[in-house]
């Protein structure tokens, strides 16, 4: 049965034009947020590339943070400081993180299963730096458009390995803790020095704080053997004057809850 009763209603082009230029969009932020949903039910990092993830030992972890210190105060040497002693990029910032691509293809040709994918340059937000900083954020990967950010306000050494963390799960790897080591591997195989250093200051701080957890006295001893600058670029990352207590809690519990909802525990 027809109902239309020979009703006609026009609808301008320009409307038309805009209807169907907004569902377009939307499908297509609908599909890049699926495919990068879709990463956390990937075969595992570790898996993929055959690597033991067993619980370290302490004796491992003393080793491991050792060497790491070593390598780290040793790679300061080759980075520039700014006004204050502290790291900052050869290149201005905005060259700087146009470079993290050249890592991720360095560490392509060694874990090709681990770095092989797109990587685009890595977006700086400054009209919301403000926000993200107050909010403890360093960086975010915007899934329905498919781009990696960084919170400018970042010290560099903090920058550089954010920038690559991001730009992993931009070649696929949703994971927190499997876009933290792409990341690391690519920045450490970078062909700059500012990125080796960055990788290093962070795993240097991340095996420190593990070790921490087994053995205290071991960490609090290597913590004493980080060199003057080390110690600089430490307190820098570690200081956040603008830092809102109850907006980054908020937004850690948000994020905890996202990662945890995608099967992440």
């Amino acid at each position: 049965m027809r109902i239309d009763a020979g009703v006609r209603v026009a609808v301008a082009p320009g409307a038309a034009n805009q209807a169907s230029g907004a569902a377009a969009l939307a499908g297509v932020c609908f599909v890049l947020w699926l495919t990068f949903s879709l990463g956390f039910h990937r075969t595992p990092l570790a898996e993929r590339a055959g690597y033991d993830t067993s619980p370290p030992t302490a004796a491992e972890l003393r080793a491991l943070a050792g060497d790491l210190l070593d390598e780290t105060n040793a790679a300061r040497r080759d980075v520039q400081e700014d006004g204050d002693g502290v790291m900052r990029f050869n290149d201005d910032t905005r060259q700087g993180l146009g470079g993290v691509r050249r890592g991720f293809e360095r560490a392509a040709q060694i874990q090709e299963t681990i770095a092989t994918g797109y990587v685009g340059r890595i977006k700086e937000l400054p009209l919301s730096s403000g926000l993200m900083t107050r909010a403890g954020v360093s960086g975010l990967f915007v899934t329905l458009t498919g781009e990696p950010g960084v919170n400018p306000e970042l010290p560099a050494a903090a920058l550089a390995f954010t920038a690559c963390h991001q730009a992993a799960h931009q070649i696929g790897w949703a994971r927190e803790e499997e876009a933290g080591f792409a990341g690391y591997l690519a920045c450490r195989l970078h062909p700059d020095a500012d990125f080796r250093y960055a990788a290093r200051l962070a795993a240097l701080r991340a095996s420190l704080k593990a070790l921490a957890r087994v053995d205290l006295p071991a960490s609090v001893g290597l913590m004493k053997r980080r060199s003057l600058a080390v110690v600089r670029d430490w307190e820098a990352i570690d200081r956040n004057p603008g830092r809102v207590t109850w907006l980054a809690d908020l937004g850690s519990r948000a994020n905890d809850a996202y990662l945890r909802s995608q099967g992440q525990k």
